[in-house]
Formats: C-alpha cells, sequence, structure tokens
C-alpha cells in the first residue's frame, strides 16, 4: 500500500478526473494534487468540485514534459475523444511521457483503459479474454496498455466499462444520456437498434472508490464495472419510469446487431481481491441524474 502526499491525474477536467475529484473530496484526502488537462477554463472550475483540496491546476499537454514532479501516485485518464485522428500517436507519445515521470519519480500508475479493447463477445468479458480490438479507440488503449506494462514496473489497469454520475456529459451520444433527453423534452424514447443490446453501468462514486483501491493496492489488470446485465430496452423503460413519463419508446432496427452488443464485464477477479461489488441500482442512478439535469435548466 502507498501513502501518497502528491498526485498527478491526467486529464482531470473530465468525466473519470471529476468523479474522482469528487471522491477524494468525500474521503478528506490531505495530498497535493496536480490536474492536467489541457483547457485552463474546464480547470478553473474544478475547485468548484473539491473546494477542500490541496489543488494544482496546469493547463498542458500530456504530449509536453513541464508537469514532471515527484509523485507518489500517477492516475492516467488523459485522452483524446475517440474518433479523433490522432487518437493512436498522441496517446502513445503521452503514455511514453508518463512511464518517464513514473520513473523518475518512482510512482505507482493507474492507467485508466477500456472495455473497448476486447474483441466481440456474446458472454461476460474476463481480464484474459481475447484483446482484439475494433475501434482506433479500442487500438489506442490495448497500444497504451503494453507500452506502460513494457516500460513501468508499479502499475496497475483498469479496464473501465459503462458509467453513470453527476460529471457525465449529457449531450454525449450515449443510450442512457439519449433517452435522457427525449423523457426531458416530451419526445419518444428511440432506440436505433433491436433493444436486445446488453449493457451494464456502475455509479460513478463507485467507479472512483474502485480505482481509488486498485491505485493503493493493486497491481495488474482489472475489469471496472459492473456485471448486471440490463438490455437497452429495460434501460428505456427505466428512464420513461423515472421520468414518469407515458411517452412511447420506439425500436427502430436501424443498426445491425453482432456480439459488440454484448458489452458486459466479469469482476469476478476484482471482488475477489478488493471484496467490493456494484451496490447503486441503476434506478437510481438514473433518477439522480435526471434530477440534476432538470435543476440546471
Amino acid at each position: 500500500m502507498i501513502k501518497p502526499e502528491k498526485i498527478l491525474i491526467t486529464g482531470g477536467s473530465g468525466f473519470f478526473g471529476k468523479s474522482m475529484l469528487d471522491f477524494l473530496q468525500k474521503i478528506n484526502c490531505t495530498a497535493q494534487i496536480t490536474v492536467l488537462a489541457p483547457h485552463r477554463e474546464k480547470l478553473d472550475r474544478l475547485p468548484g468540485i473539491a473546494p477542500d483540496l490541496n489543488l494544482k491546476l496546469f493547463a498542458g499537454d500530456i504530449g509536453n514534459k513541464e508537469w514532471f514532479d515527484d509523485y507518489q501516485l500517477i492516475i492516467h485518464a488523459a485522452t483524446l475523444p475517440a474518433a479523433h485522428p490522432d487518437i493512436i500517436p498522441h496517446t502513445l507519445n503521452g503514455c511514453a511521457n508518463i512511464a518517464e515521470c513514473a520513473r523518475y519519480s518512482g510512482a505507482k500508475l493507474l492507467f485508466l483503459s477500456s472495455g473497448a479493447v476486447y474483441q466481440a463477445a456474446s458472454s461476460p468479458l474476463r481480464e484474459n479474454s481475447p484483446a482484439i480490438p475494433a475501434t482506433a479507440y479500442g487500438k489506442a488503449k490495448l497500444a497504451a496498455e503494453n507500452l506502460l506494462r513494457e516500460l513501468c514496473c508499479n502499475i496497475a489497469i483498469a479496464r473501465c466499462f459503462s458509467f453513470i454520475g453527476p460529471y457525465i456529459d449529457i449531450n454525449m451520444h450515449y443510450a442512457v444520456t439519449e433517452f435522457i433527453r427525449d423523457a426531458m423534452h416530451h419526445r419518444p424514447i428511440t432506440i436505433k437498434g433491436d433493444g436486445l443490446t446488453v449493457r451494464s453501468y456502475l455509479s460513478a462514486g463507485e467507479w472512483a472508490e474502485w480505482c481509488w483501491q486498485l491505485a493503493l493496492h493493486g497491481n495488474g489488470i482489472y475489469n471496472v464495472g459492473s456485471d448486471i446485465p440490463v438490455t437497452i430496452m429495460e434501460l428505456a423503460r427505466i428512464v420513461r419510469k423515472a421520468a414518469g413519463s407515458s411517452t412511447d419508446i420506439v425500436v427502430l432496427n436501424e443498426q445491425q446487431q453482432n456480439a459488440r452488443n454484448h458489452y458486459l464485464p466479469s469482476i469476478d477477479a476484482f471482488k475477489r481481491d478488493f471484496g467490493m461489488t456494484p451496490e447503486t441500482e441503476l434506478s437510481e442512478m438514473v433518477i439522480s441524474l435526471l434530477n440534476l439535469q432538470i435543476n440546471q435548466q
């Protein structure tokens, strides 16, 4: 176990970064936390999330080295948008710098990877399931995993799946955010596929707690997410009920269904090593997010 006094969080103004800062605020973390992100205006909002943390905000890119320091823990969450044409070279360049910084300072590294590294499957994905990603984003994450494991001796990797929390971008094209937008605007909730796609959702607060335990105590690769399956049709019904709506659920059947649409992790390894299981009900997550969006209107 490490007791970090200086922590670096890259990509700290994104969903994962803000969720982690929120968690560290709740556990009264006393470490100095350097938050690296490219946009100053987004960084400047972070003290509102975690006013009691000792934050050092650094507007910069993971591709340079101006943020190097003597850290005990690095949480590497920075990534380009999934469709960015430079996602693979930019990811690898950033990871090379992260590895150099970790070696320089002797820091423990937690890398936030993705379930997108796995080959499509029709059953729960395990850490030893084939890693043959179909997208540039998945390929970038897998290449980053391999590079960091080669260059770093003290590393934990979280293969992250799907999450719901207050810092999710409601305008993103995720099923849950699209359904909530439909419900809020009294539109039919529209499913583009056949509604049988299988997903799962872990609360952002639990994600942060799990990853913090992994950062302090873990080594190797772990799936991080919920192993409680839900179909997209069931999700649509949960959103409709949470919104108190009687709107129709429309199934377009426009998207061809395939094994990738079964996107569900096995978290047996995490349960075994850390004794943690999903606790927050999906309906509770949806209600919280829906209420937050309504209050922000």
